[in-house]
């Protein structure tokens, strides 16, 4: 009992009054040690024990396999293999299953003995997350029986491929649903934008947590529909810091920054994320000068607030500030994303810059450690375009390692050759 509490002196202190602890007494106190994390005394305990049995094995190869300490977990599980319990045997077969190991995943799941419906979901979930839905369907089909979380896993996996009819009658065709199959089907419908079917779903559930209301929420925002975002934010239950950050974006984005200040105001512990959002809120409607002003207050500040800033300098024409902005986000430690970049080289729109916007560009990989994408060529275009290099812009058009008949970067191109005719 106080090893499941986690009062680990309690638990041993109860364990030294037994003048002569047994085998099950033993498998407690090293239980209670492996339950909450400490490893190194369960392995005391357990090499102290005058008898072992098997469920001193399993209860460290579990602790080991629920840590990541894979390799201890495999050793010990191979003393034992020969005798070990179908615990044990799904033990390693979930911790292969987490850590994406499927080949071993599927060698111990060949070799089992028994199999429950345990051992037949993690590999289910397994082949769901990591090898695509035609795996996960023969596994489902091979499956003695199903329950509710072998449905919930199949409806996560056609979620995966895209096709929302297919979620749709695998939903209908479940014998019972839980709070989990409607939340996957009802954020399924969010993704493919049908807000009044994800609706529908959400009225009829039998319990609303805060993570099926966020995610309704976060529908919303996505299509803008800041009438139907504030009427969920009005009702759910339970308010999260998740919610309130998505209420600061519903009103930024529509340009009430009076809103989105006093929903910020509002957030009982602002994350970093809130933070953010109202540096974005403002500078996303060119309140500049406000949005440094609370880049310079956060706590914190991480990659997304620099580079709202970045960009917003440079979008509104304020190429020196971006570059001088991007300087102090390098000084900070902050490491660059390709949205940074891509910021600082439309900064550098006239000529007194060039240089430096050429040494950026072509630093990218090496200096900023980012993969280039088809929209750094573009704006290293349109930098070249504005300031005349016509043949440059047209050989780095042609030197792309992207398809090069795409319609807009030659549309790009053409804009400002016109401009030089």
């Amino acid at each position: 009992m106080y090893g499941k509490c986690g009062s680990l002196e309690d638990c041993l202190a109860a364990f030294y009054e037994i003048e002569r602890p047994n085998v099950f007494s033993w498998c407690i106190l090293l239980s209670a040690y492996a339950r909450n994390g400490h490893l190194q005394q369960a392995k005391a305990v357990f090499d102290l024990m005058p008898e072992v049995n098997i469920v001193a094995w399993t209860s460290l190869v579990k602790s080991y396999a629920d840590n990541g300490l894979l390799h201890e977990a495999e050793r010990m599980f191979c003393e034992i293999k020969a005798v070990c319990n179908l615990v044990c045997w799904n033990c390693m077969l979930a911790a292969y299953a987490q850590h994406n190991l499927v080949e071993k995943m599927d060698s111990i799941f060949s070799e089992m003995p028994a199999r429950d419906l345990f051992s037949w979901n993690s590999v289910l979930w397994a082949n769901a997350e990591f090898c695509g839905f035609g795996k996960t369907k023969t596994m489902f089909d091979a499956m003695p029986e199903w329950d509710i979380i072998s449905y919930n896993v199949m409806l996560l996996a056609h979620t995966h491929t895209g096709h929302i009819n297919d979620v749709e009658s695998l939903f209908a065709a479940m014998p019972e649903r839980d709070l989990v199959g409607y939340s996957q089907t009802i954020a399924a419908h969010i993704v493919h934008k049908d807000l009044d079917r994800a609706k529908l779903l959400f009225d009829q559930l039998p319990e609303r947590d805060v993570i099926s209301s966020t995610r309704l929420l976060q529908g919303y925002v996505e299509s803008r529909n800041l009438e139907a975002a504030t009427d969920c934010f009005n009702a759910m239950h339970q308010l999260s810091v998740p919610s309130y950050n998505l209420m600061v974006v519903a009103y930024a984005q529509e340009g009430h920054l009076d809103w989105a200040q006093r929903v910020f105001h509002e957030i009982p512990e602002r994350s970093i994320v809130s933070w953010t959002s109202l540096v974005e809120a403002y500078a996303q409607n060119g309140h500049l000068g406000d949005a440094r002003e609370m880049l310079e207050r956060m706590p914190e500040r991480n990659v997304v607030a620099w580079t709202a800033m970045v960009s917003s300098y440079a979008h509104n024409g304020y190429g020196r500030l971006a570059i001088s902005m991007f300087r102090e986000m390098e000084v900070s430690g902050e490491e660059a994303n390709e949205v940074t970049i891509l910021g600082v080289l439309l900064a550098c729109n006239h000529k007194g810059m060039l240089v430096e916007c050429l040494g950026c560009f072509k630093g990218i990989k090496e200096d900023y450690g980012v993969t280039m994408v088809v929209d750094h060529y573009l704006a290293m275009v349109v930098v070249l375009g504005r300031l005349g290099y016509a043949k440059i812009a047209r050989d780095l058009l042609n030197s792309m390692p992207f398809i090069t008949d795409n319609p807009r970067s030659w549309e790009i191109f053409l804009r400002f050759c016109e401009g030089w005719t």
